[in-house]
Order: structure tokens, then sequence, then C-alpha cells
């Protein structure tokens, strides 16, 4: 991705097979908050930094943290998972994020600063992937994607699985463009994986 128009080697363009999260991102942003990365409050709740991206002026933060409850005596468990945006001046808001069930889990695909003021954030639940851009406009704007993507030159690049089209999306303000046939997305660079996961 990039920051002022200059490619950013930290936050690198990834696709569909998503990418090995980087643990230093959670831990700076644990220490930038001044807390544990993982901790329980005083309701009872376990919470998890489970993502985490920094900008690099170490002052603005996006992560998804997940709050969960022991199972009950009911075999019930209480689990949300929240994303956080911190800004430069530290003030901090959350909001749940779209899920069929918290209870099936959050698995983050993507996190990362697009510009100054702009993160990204991929991520599957039990049906469905979601892309999140997060900015100091509140709550954040989100769209439904398919679980084959990949981010080109600043374009969102998504197809249903199997399908012959590629949707595409420019790049923070989620503009739609026109689709494109499946070997013309590949001669853009799209690479297509039919395992799906």
């Amino acid at each position: 991705m990039y920051i002022a128009n200059n490619p950013n080697p930290i936050y690198p363009d990834t696709h569909h097979l998503g990418l090995e999260l980087d643990k230093s991102q959670i831990e700076l942003a644990a220490k930038l908050l001044n807390r544990q990365i993982v901790f329980t409050d005083r309701e009872g709740f376990e919470r998890e930094i489970e993502a985490a991206s920094v900008h690099p002026d170490n002052k603005q933060i996006v992560y998804l943290e997940r709050w969960e409850k022991p199972e009950d005596i009911w075999g019930f468990v209480e689990i949300y998972y929240l994303i956080y945006h911190v800004n430069n001046k530290g003030v901090s808001k959350s909001v749940g994020i779209e899920s069929y069930n918290y209870y099936f889990g959050c698995r983050i695909r993507y996190i990362a600063w697009f510009d100054e003021l702009t993160a990204v954030l991929i991520y599957k639940e039990k049906h469905s992937y979601y892309l999140y851009i997060i900015t100091n406009m509140w709550p954040p704007k989100f769209v439904e994607i398919e679980y084959d993507w990949q981010i080109i030159n600043s374009i969102l690049f998504y197809r249903d699985y199997k399908a012959n089209t590629v949707s595409r999306l420019m790049l923070p303000d989620l503009t739609a463009i026109a689709p494109l046939t499946l070997s013309q997305a590949q001669e853009l660079g799209f690479v297509i994986d039919d395992d799906k996961s």
C-alpha cells in the first residue's frame, strides 16, 4: 500500500491467500495503548488484540479486538469482535464488525494503512468476506466482497467462486469501476484461486 503516493514496503499488496499477520504490529499497538495484548476486564470478558496496524506516525492505530466470556452453566459463550480506530489526537472509537454470528469467528485477511488518514481491513466470517474503509468518519464504510480478491494499484479486484467476470472498486472511496472479464483481469495481474477455503 502507499503513504503519500510512495510505495511502503511495510504494507505490501496482497490477495485472497491473506498474509501472515505482523505480530510486531500487535505488540506495538498494545504498547502505544498502554495495555496488555490479552487481559480480562471487570465484567469477565477476555479481551485480545487479534490484528493491528500502527500508522508510521505511531499515533494512529487500527485494531481488531475479540471480547469473550467463558462458557456459562447453560453452555453459552458470549463473544464479540470490535474494530477500533485511534486518531492522531488519541481519540478512540469502536464498532462491532458485520457478521452472521460472532461465535464462528473472524479471520483477518488484510489490515494496513492505505494513506495518511485511511486504513483498510478485510476479514472473513462464517459465510462472507467484508472490506472496511476506516477513517475519522464514523462509523466506517464497509462492503461485502468475494473470497477471491486482490488489491492492484489501489483498485480492489474480486470475483465470485469460479465466475468469469471480475468486479472492481477504487480504493479508498469504494467507487465502482466497470467489471472485467477474467482474462482481462489476469492480464492486469489478478491471480485466481479456485481452491476455496
